[in-house]
């Protein structure tokens, strides 16, 4: 069974965003409406945004900060900048500057939107004083390469950082801020979301609201599905390794035929040089595991189309992968020692593409049995 054409459609209706349009519509009227708009999924959420808003025929302006390659065509009234992702660059520091200047613009009576989806740690990022460029892309390469969850690593970036961990707020007068998040993090904690730039417990200007999140995305897929399907509820944050273990140990204890939709994000602790990233990891290990299986496949993807390389969401593989693998003449334990995921399960036509309507919502597991 092909499941490529039933996730296209389930990242179709969550990009969308319906609780977004529900909360605009009711919460929102008056003037002097401003959006900003950061991360990944920031084009399309802005799109949902200020439809809503010319639809109540509300005068609007704003920001949009996205990663290079993720714009559409140009949004009326709203500035498009792209920068870097997952390091910050150049642009990261002039446009997140470039922002906080127009922030600082704003008046007490305005009130602010905020659209927030995951990569805004490193495409918002005004330094700390004394906190160079070269400083911030070292501890953003040593941190995605330490196996880390987000949080750890947000944590990490809001100690060197003058918008992090809430710190954006001191630049805006607006009494009424509206924070809207599409959620990458576990238990979508808003304190680690996109590192909080606009998140403090302390100010009580902010309406934050989850617009969509893992889990829904879970149950969007499972309803396009063929039954019986099983939607896990937790959040899968261990390792990529110890993932592909749990996965294929379910699945050969479970006999009766069936779907199993699990999600998280397994991170690598990354030691060697090849090309590779959590998805494609995770599934060449999972070949190992279940080498010789007749009736288990594994989809292993990024709901954000990029698994560490650009064009590739993640894996599909099952019990004759690993044949296949030793076929082309790979050593699979080696591949693996390696990080060099992606190289090996290309050789198999085994890596699945970026989708076309990708939504940064992390990584989703589709177990099938039978």
């Amino acid at each position: 069974m092909d499941l490529i054409p039933f996730i296209n459609n389930a990242l179709a209706d969550l990009s969308s965003f319906p609780c977004l349009r529900q909360e605009l519509r009711q919460f929102l009227s008056g003037t002097s409406i401003h959006l900003l708009a950061i991360g990944k999924s920031a084009y399309s959420m802005a799109i949902t945004c200020t439809d809503v808003l010319s639809s109540k025929g509300i005068a609007y302006s704003g920001y949009l900060l996205t990663k290079y390659g993720f714009e559409g065509y140009s949004i009326p009234n709203i500035v498009t900048r792209q920068a870097g992702h997952p390091d910050p660059d150049e642009n990261s520091l002039a446009y997140s500057k470039e922002i906080v200047s127009w922030l600082e613009t704003l008046q007490e009576t305005d009130t602010l939107i905020v659209l927030l989806s995951g990569g805004g740690s490193s495409l918002f990022e005004v330094p700390s004083e004394g906190i160079s460029l070269d400083q911030l892309i070292a501890q953003s390469n040593a941190l995605l390469r330490s196996g880390k969850s987000i949080a750890e690593i947000n944590q990490a970036r809001s100690s060197m950082s003058a918008v992090k961990d809430g710190k954006a707020l001191n630049y805006v007068a607006c009494r009424k801020i509206l924070c809207y998040a599409l959620s990458d993090v576990e238990a979508n904690d808003p304190a680690v979301i996109a590192s909080a730039p606009f998140f403090s417990t302390k100010d009580r200007r902010v309406t934050y609201k989850i617009i969509g999140d893992n889990f829904l995305l879970r149950k969007k897929l499972a309803a396009l599905l063929p039954q019986p399907v099983t939607v896990h509820p937790q959040f899968i944050s261990d390792s990529a390794d110890c993932v592909a273990d749990y996965l294929s140990s379910f699945a050969k204890k479970h006999n009766s035929p069936g779907i199993h939709i699990f999600g998280g994000e397994a991170p690598v602790e990354v030691s060697g040089t090849g090309s590779g990233g959590r998805c494609t990891h995770l599934a060449l290990a999972f070949s190992i595991k279940v080498a010789g299986s007749e009736n288990i496949s594994l989809y292993a993807f990024g709901s954000d189309g990029n698994d560490n390389l650009e064009g590739v969401s993640g894996a599909v593989v099952n019990g004759s992968t690993l044949d296949e693998l030793c076929e082309s003449g790979f050593d699979v334990g080696s591949e693996l020692k390696n990080c060099n995921s992606y190289v090996a399960l290309s050789s198999v036509n085994a890596i699945i593409p970026a989708w076309k309507t990708p939504v940064n919502v992390n990584d989703i597991y589709v177990l099938i049995i039978g």
